[in-house]
């Protein structure tokens, strides 16, 4: 029997009193602005996931309802999601309570979206879970990526940091130590795992939900303790990957983490028009919104998109404009109580 395909990302709407740092869209997170800029990503997100796969289930998981008429975009998206035949499912996030830092608050709702499939899906399925700011390639084929995905049962997105690189709060050395405490095994140093990217066939998620909920606990224990311990996602997540009985096979041929800031740290090369997942978190406000507005006027996603709109392999003089000249005007905006 075939499997159904099953493509997610999430959004985790927040307060004011919520709290949090996001570097790659600073200001308040409860801001209409801060919003709209997920908003974007989102529906870009999935009219990409549309075209690359026709048949597959899209889902977005919210931590609360939509809010249809909080602004223009949310409207336009809502509309366009319905169009797309998205469906939404509103959970609720259990598994903040160990946060240690104000960086990314809402990083572990991706425990509750797997919790979620625990609880509701047959392991008829194969699962995708990705962050919102990633485009779907319209240039190459997904059947690859599933063929492998349902032949290995697990990929995961190695990034490859060194022993002693700091990784959000922790060297890939702290993590295997921390980890080790947890459960000793025989393994060697833990690889980092991207948390942007989640993907498994359903019939080993017995394993790898079992394993979140007994290690969870553990890490509450260690945070009130205050011994070191997990501060986002990703390192958990990389902790229970290298830990449950199932090979991991990378999906770097897939996916990368590409970094185009103007003036900034970048990594992009033309090998990355060869890429199916681009992750682009530096063009939440940038690329990604200028395809936004381009996406809503055709049917085809491949009609409007072109690498060099997110400075795939480079940033064009036009785009460093561009950028400059909007990373302005969105701090201006932010200092006004309008956008507030």
């Amino acid at each position: 029997m075939t499997k159904q395909r099953i493509i997610s990302t999430w959004y985790f709407e927040q307060d004011s009193d919520f709290g949090g740092y996001y570097p790659q869209n600073s200001g308040p997170a409860h801001t209409k602005m801060f919003r709209d800029t997920y908003r974007r990503c989102i529906y870009v997100f999935f009219a990409s996931a549309r075209e690359s796969n026709p048949d597959s289930k899209l889902v977005l998981f919210l931590n609360t309802a939509w809010k249809t008429n909080s602004s223009k975009i949310s409207r336009e998206v809502e509309t366009k999601l319905n169009q797309l035949g998205v469906e939404i499912i509103v959970i609720e996030y259990t598994y903040g309570i160990s946060l240690t830092r104000s960086l990314w608050k809402n990083q572990f709702f991706v425990l509750d979206i797997i919790k979620y499939a625990y609880e509701n899906w047959s392991s008829n399925n194969l699962l995708l879970i990705l962050d919102s700011d990633i485009i779907w390639n319209p240039h190459i084929d997904s059947e690859d990526f599933w063929s492998e995905l349902s032949q290995s049962g697990l990929l995961t997105y190695e990034i490859p940091y060194s022993a002693s690189d700091e990784i959000n709060g922790l060297t890939r050395v702290e993590l295997t130590s921390i980890s080790e405490a947890i459960e000793q095994r025989d393994i060697q140093l833990i690889p980092y795992f991207g948390g942007e990217f989640i993907a498994f066939d359903m019939t080993i998620i017995e394993q790898i939900f079992q394993r979140i909920k007994k290690d969870y606990i553990i890490h509450l224990s260690r945070v009130a303790e205050g011994l070191p311990t997990f501060t986002e996602e990703a390192h958990f997540l990389s902790h229970v990957f290298s830990k449950i009985d199932h090979p991991n096979h990378d999906a770097s041929r897939f996916i990368k983490r590409i970094w185009t800031m103007v003036l900034k740290f970048q990594n992009s090369v033309d090998s990355d028009k060869s890429l199916l997942l681009l992750h682009l978190p530096s063009e939440k406000n940038y690329g990604i919104r200028r395809i936004y507005k381009k996406s809503l006027k055709v049917k085809k996603f491949s009609e409007i998109f072109k690498f060099s709109t997110v400075g795939i392999p480079r940033n064009s003089l036009l785009k460093i404009i561009l950028d400059s000249f909007w990373a302005m005007l969105r701090r201006a905006r932010r200092q006004t109580k309008f956008f507030c």
